[in-house]
């Protein structure tokens, strides 16, 4: 068994990373983080964790309706289906289950968001963010070894990941709206809404849309 340290001292420092204001005494200021970045920097990729779970959630209901899989039955088949995966069977069992027309083509629309959008979302999650306390904008590195290793930086800003987040935000209420339009009477966990003024989406066949509970 071996380890590898990666050496990047000619990018972030240990005092670059926060890592110089963290306790080693496991009881001291059990309370406190360091503050390593601003609170809107981290109040932002906070808020972006939480609505891309919405989102593969809302990704995994659209797959159990188009199976007929119950919330019970469901999560055998897409808990440790990855997000990529996901996207290509509601891609495939839509275009099964839908003609073309113009309810199928908002449906790859919508699809076709989500790529841009989880690349940008790994880029935030999982780079390393240089120490900026003091403000909304700060240098991450980007770690990648598929083939060869590459060190990447770039400058981010807390408005940056907000609208990161409002695009994921929009592509769930798409995704969510289409499900309850095509599944009338499937159940999903979020408070439905009324979409008798919805013509676009309303335009889908009666004869493709499900009648189970």
């Amino acid at each position: 068994m071996f380890s590898i340290r990666f050496s990047t001292s000619s990018l972030f420092s240990s005092s670059d990373l926060g890592l110089s204001a963290m306790s080693t005494d496991p009881e001291s200021d059990a309370d406190t983080l360091p503050d390593f970045l601003s609170p809107r920097l981290l109040q932002a990729i906070g808020s972006l964790v939480v609505h891309w779970a919405y989102l593969e959630n809302t990704a995994e209901i659209a797959i159990w309706c188009l199976l007929d899989l119950d919330d019970e039955r469901g999560p055998y088949v897409t808990t440790h289906m990855g997000m990529v995966s996901r996207v290509n069977v509601i891609r495939q069992l839509f275009r099964q289950k839908i003609p073309e027309n113009k309810l199928r083509s908002l449906i790859e629309e919508t699809l076709d968001k989500i790529k841009p959008l989880r690349i940008e979302r790994n880029n935030i999650v999982h780079s390393m963010w240089k120490c900026a306390p003091g403000s909304d904008e700060t240098e991450t590195l980007k770690v990648s070894a598929r083939g060869e290793l590459k060190l990447s930086t770039a400058i981010k800003t807390a408005a940056e990941v907000e609208a990161t987040t409002h695009r994921v935000f929009r592509t769930v209420d798409e995704i969510q709206t289409m499900i309850e339009v095509i599944f009338p009477n499937a159940h999903v966990p979020w408070p439905r809404i009324d979409h008798e003024e919805d013509m676009e989406l309303n335009q889908a066949p009666q004869n493709h849309r499900s009648e189970t509970n």
